[in-house]
C-alpha cells in the first residue's frame, strides 16, 4: 500500500491487544445480552408505536452500538494504558 501513501501504526494495538480483547468481550456480553434486546425493543416500539421491532433491525442497531463502543474503547486503551 505504499503507492497510496497510507500508513498504519499498529504498535498501540499490539501492546494493548489483551486489554482491548478483554474489554471487547465484556462489551459484547452487555450489548448482546437478551435483556438489553428486550429493553431496546420496548423503548423503540413505544417511540415508533408498533408492536415489535424486527429482530434483524435490533441486531443491526446493536451492531452499530458495539462498533461505536469498540472505537471509543480502542482510543481510550491506546491513549491511557
Amino acid at each position: 500500500m505504499d503507492y497510496l501513501n497510507i500508513t498504519f501504526d499498529k504498535s498501540g494495538l499490539e501492546v494493548n491487544s489483551i486489554a482491548i480483547s478483554a474489554i471487547s468481550g465484556i462489551l459484547f456480553f452487555v450489548v448482546a445480552h437478551p435483556f438489553l434486546f428486550k429493553l431496546v425493543d420496548s423503548i423503540l416500539s413505544n417511540i415508533i408505536s408498533i408492536d415489535s421491532i424486527p429482530r434483524d433491525l435490533l441486531v443491526l442497531i446493536h451492531s452499530f452500538v458495539f462498533m461505536a463502543l469498540m472505537y471509543v474503547t480502542i482510543l481510550l486503551v491506546i491513549n491511557y494504558l
